[in-house]
């Protein structure tokens, strides 16, 4: 029945002619504060009548009921009532502050192991907490770290970012334009020998709401953004 009333409330949004009023999204809170909140500015100068309302969160957000008009997820569309308008691959990597790869280095030269020696298990990493221990990266790290305990872990994106801007330790990020967004410096990349997996995102919405105006514009300035990570 929610799905049905949500459903009805989409067709009564696709009578409308003008892109205007609010367009709802739900993003992974990494998105939500790198991408998403910044492109809100850009919407307010080029569409001055429509407005963001974003939700970030790791927790699920079902667009067949309604609660959100678009979702950016990390994992590809499986539900018929929804279709998926774009994706996009983002190279990742370990950053840290420069202040913490200088007291990183220092640790290395005091050990017997060469300089480029290094190893996950030598870094002091920042990830998730419960509920969200299977978040990524962590159980990557509880897999290949015996005994893994990070050395800061939070519920909350910002909080985490505020650990990475202090120097606590390292986190996994975005490469394209990663700084520490609470001061807007620049980050450094910590060289582990090897690649990390890019991520992927799906830029879903309900079928339905595909024509919405508001919708759509909203839609096609996302899709712009994400081919440029």
């Amino acid at each position: 029945m929610a799905r049905w009333a949500g459903e009805f409330g989409r067709l009564a949004e696709g009578a409308e002619t003008e892109p205007t009023g609010t367009v709802r999204i739900a993003a992974p809170p990494g998105l939500a504060v790198e991408v998403l909140a910044p492109l809100a500015a850009r919407l307010l100068e080029e569409q001055p009548d429509l407005r963001l309302e974003i939700l970030a969160s790791v927790d699920y957000i079902d667009l067949a009921r309604g609660e959100a008009d678009l979702a950016i997820r990390s994992r590809e569309n499986q539900e018929p009532e929804l279709m998926t308008l774009h994706s996009a691959k983002f190279e990742i990597g370990v950053f840290a502050t420069a202040a913490y790869e200088a007291r990183l280095a220092q640790k290395m030269s005091s050990t017997d192991r060469e300089a480029g020696d290094l190893r996950i298990e030598d870094l002091d990493w920042i990830t998730w907490a419960a509920p969200y221990q299977r978040v990524a990266p962590r159980p990557m790290l509880e897999r290949k770290i015996p005994d893994f305990k990070p050395a800061f872990a939070s519920d909350n994106y910002l909080v985490l970012k505020s650990a990475l801007a202090a120097g606590l330790g390292v986190m996994v990020l975005e490469k394209q334009g990663a700084t520490d967004s609470l001061r807007g410096e620049a980050l450094v990349e910590i060289d582990l020998g090897f690649e990390l997996l890019p991520a992927e995102y799906y830029l879903v919405c309900a079928k339905s709401m595909r024509t919405v105006p508001r919708v759509r514009v909203v839609a096609d300035l996302l899709i712009e953004r994400m081919d440029l990570r």
